[in-house]
Parts: structure tokens; sequence; C-alpha cells
């Protein structure tokens, strides 16, 4: 590396709904590193928001290094205690049989959404997040990896539901 290349600032891609990991200088010393969904960004600042609902803001002229990251890929959904998902269940007020995805394997190859937007019937609870099958389950996917969850539940008894889902790449958890 010459010492141009040390003089310019790292390009991390700053594109609202993009998650990325940005490592940045700190005025204590040091560097910080976050994960998070950039909120915003203009040409001297970017704000992040991480899985716990944090907001940071960055200086451009701070960042030492990041990168575009993917949804994270999480546990294998199926080896999930029934009886957990059927209480997350049943505080999001949805019933039916259990069908459940990673967010990773329903969102791969997807653009983010520049913002997310609450969904009506779907609630998160630790890496989950249950949902109606009469959402747009995309847009809760988006929502819910913003607050951390990596699998989704879906209840429904509904066949032409459960067609759409197996099309989709959901399993049934029995």
């Amino acid at each position: 590396m010459n010492s141009l290349d040390r003089e310019k600032p790292h390009r991390v891609p700053t594109r609202p709904g993009v998650r990325v990991t940005v490592r940045f200088t700190v005025p204590e010393g040091g560097t910080r590193d976050v994960v998070g969904y950039v909120l915003a960004a203009d040409d001297r600042a970017m704000t992040v928001l991480d899985r716990r609902g944090a907001e940071h803001t960055i200086a451009l002229a701070a960042v030492v290094a990041g990168h575009q990251v993917p949804v994270s890929r999480g546990r294998d959904p199926l080896r999930m205690p029934a009886d957990l998902l059927d209480a997350m269940a049943e505080r999001t007020g949805v019933h039916g049989r259990r069908f459940v995805i990673r967010l990773f394997d329903l969102l791969d190859g997807l653009e983010p959404p520049p913002s997310v937007v609450v969904p009506a019937v779907a609630r998160t609870d630790g890496e989950w997040v249950t949902a109606d099958p009469t959402e747009p389950l995309e847009q809760v996917a988006w929502w819910a990896t913003r607050s951390g969850a990596r699998s989704m539940q879906v209840r429904t008894d509904d066949p032409a539901a459960i067609e759409a889902l197996l099309a989709r790449g959901f399993s049934e958890h029995t």
C-alpha cells in the first residue's frame, strides 16, 4: 500500500437499507465496530441502525474499513422446540400449522429496501419473527432483520397459503 492509498477514505456502502459492517476510529483512541443497516448518509456521515435498535452516526472520514454483509444466516429453524414456536404464535395471535424458514434463505438475492414498513400482524421474539401469511412476507422479513431476527414462522391451515409457502422455500415444522 502506498501513501496515497492510506489518504483515501475507505468506501463503505452508504445506500439506505444495505446491511454493513463498519470499523471506525473513536475520539478516545482506537477503533469500534458496528454491524447494522444504513438508515441515511451524506457526504460527511452515515447513520447505522444496529440489531438492538441503537443508531450510530459515523463520520465517513473516521471509517477505517467496511463492507456490505448479507442477512445473518442463523440456526436451523427446524431444530427450534415446537412448544417455543407455539408460545410465540400465541403471543402474536396467529394459529395453524407451523411453517419456518431462515430469513437469509427468504431474502437471498433480493435488493434491500431503503426503509421498512411495520407489519400489522407480526412480532419479533429474539431471533424469530412470527407472521400471518397474509402479510407481504419479504417486507416482514426485512423489517425483522433490523431487530436481529434470523428465522420466521408463519401459521396457517389454508391449503392455498400452504402451497405458496412451500413454493417459497418454507418447511413445515412438525
